[in-house]
């Protein structure tokens, strides 16, 4: 008798907090280097964002 472990590896997608924005990353540790992986990486129009 064994254990079968299965490992699904499938890109992070943030998801909304409380406030709205989308800085949950569901399973994971919320970083900055996490979040830059999930969303593109740290430029304008990703992590980071103008005031406008």
């Amino acid at each position: 008798m064994g254990e079968h472990i299965k490992f699904v590896e499938k890109p992070l997608q943030p998801t909304k907090g409380s406030a709205g924005l989308k800085t949950q990353l569901p399973g994971c540790a919320t970083t900055v280097s996490n979040l830059a992986s999930a969303t593109g990486g740290i430029k304008p129009g990703n992590i980071v964002s103008t005031d406008k």
